[in-house]
């Protein structure tokens, strides 16, 4: 028998599995060794769309030209016959992946153009139906700020249903302009609304990014008061997303509003602001988006925006009185989560906080690193090393801001000691830390 664990290769997501799992991915080989053999050998393992997984090949590690070949000769095998066959298309990789359902892009055979197409892969009486309730959903309404379905199949296996490829999602992309987005988002919600739907699965992932700007997809958990497939949701416990989902809807409620999506819209401005969807701390913003996100945020959905359009007049206040990117204080909070994908401008904008004389800003930031665990400090000023040494920025001054900074609070080093006491004497990015810990020592 093959070892518990095997390692994906082949331009497949990296990861390790445990023996007979069913993970949903096409085309997945999986390479692991079984020492216990006398002689090192190598089990292959690869799982088709659907999850079932087989023993492909059983090699000698040491026939490295056999191996790779064999590789190849089974991934060639595997990309033909893994994606689902759909007549006049050709499926080429796999752009996206939900719970239900995965998307393709592929070449439509009538016009050679390129297209996405989103298929369903759990195939039981609800989801067949949520899939079929999103299709009809999609297909009766048209709004530019809706994913537009072209093409479509649900009566008989494969069920999918085709659009415009995005160039991805606001979950991968922060390039829209902050307003832009909502200003589009808002505007289908709002529709959607009008029409007696609640979207009930808003979130960055579920915002699609087109040359027309962002768009709202994904209606599997769409809810219409009184209709006849409103049954569906008497079974949705659970659905959504923790983060971004209002607790009426996580506790299974069944009279929701569209407060519900409002919930959701703060919660998605919050990882906008901040780029983290783990922890949900408003009393950090600064205050304009504070209020803002506070109130679309409440728990109890009486206190919340009665709806998007209310949501919008107070996110545009917010905008006009604050910018963008103003709130600093909420970029440098962002900065103790160093795999943040704000980090690099986050770190510009703590300088700047730092260089100014705004003394409110500045105590905010030293509230955030004195109430800090001292492993985050050590997390945070490991980036920042990285991030000097990457952008080529220059060392002293950004330095000497920071050292400058943090030498007048007790407090304040003492986290910092603490923290450098975390990080390996030998670690190549201890030196910042060093430095603005000790700056007498270090700058001599």
């Amino acid at each position: 028998m093959a070892s518990e664990g095997y390692s994906e290769i082949r331009g497949v997501r990296k990861g390790r599995g445990r023996k007979g799992s069913r993970r949903q991915s096409p085309c997945i080989i999986k390479v692991g060794d079984d020492f216990r053999e006398e002689r090192p050998v190598v089990y292959v393992r690869a799982e088709d769309a659907s999850g079932t997984a087989s023993l492909i090949a059983q090699l000698d590690i040491r026939r490295t030209v056999t191996l790779i070949g064999e590789l190849r000769k089974a991934v060639a095998k595997l990309q033909a016959e893994a994606f689902p066959r759909i007549h006049g298309y050709s499926l080429t990789e796999t752009i996206g992946e939900g719970g239900f359902c995965r998307v393709f892009r592929a070449i439509r055979h009538v016009d050679e153009s390129e297209i996405a197409v989103k298929v369903l892969l759990v195939q039981n009486e609800e989801s067949i139906a949520r899939f079929t309730r999103e299709v009809e959903i999609l297909t009766k309404l048209s709004h530019p700020k809706l994913v537009k379905i072209i093409d479509s199949e649900v009566c008989n296996p494969p069920f999918f249903y085709t659009m415009s490829v995005a160039s991805g999602s606001l979950k991968s992309s922060l390039k829209l302009e902050l307003l832009e987005v909502f200003e589009h988002v808002s505007s289908g919600v709002d529709f959607l609304h009008s029409q007696g739907l609640y979207h009930r699965d808003l979130k960055p992932g579920n915002i699609l990014v087109f040359n027309g700007g962002a768009r709202v997809s994904d209606l599997g958990l769409a809810y219409k008061p009184g209709s006849a497939d409103s049954k569906l949701s008497s079974t949705n416990q659970g659905l959504g997303t923790d983060f971004y989902s209002s607790p009426e809807q996580l506790g299974g409620a069944h009279f929701l509003d569209p407060t519900t999506d409002v919930f959701s819209l703060g919660r998605i401005l919050y990882w906008a602001i901040t780029g983290e969807d783990s922890q949900f701390h408003p009393g950090l913003l600064s205050p304009n988006w504070r209020d803002l996100v506070e109130k679309a945020c409440m728990q109890n959905p009486a206190y919340r925006h009665r709806s998007v359009r209310e949501f919008m007049v107070d996110f545009r206040n917010a905008y006009r009185n604050q910018g963008v990117w103003p709130v600093r204080v909420s970029l440098s909070w962002c900065l103790l989560y160093p795999s943040s994908k704000l980090f690099s401008g986050a770190f510009q904008e703590l300088l700047l906080v730092l260089e100014g004389d705004d003394d409110y800003e500045k105590s905010q930031v030293l509230k955030l690193f004195t109430e800090a665990l001292p492993g985050q400090v050590a997390n945070y000023f490991k980036s920042v090393a990285h991030e000097l040494e990457t952008e080529s920025l220059g060392r002293s001054s950004p330095l000497r801001t920071l050292s400058a900074f943090f030498s007048d609070n007790g407090t304040a080093n003492q986290v910092l000691s603490e923290a450098l006491g975390l990080i390996d004497p030998e670690d190549e990015h201890r030196w910042v830390l060093e430095y603005v810990a000790k700056p007498s020592e270090s700058s001599e």
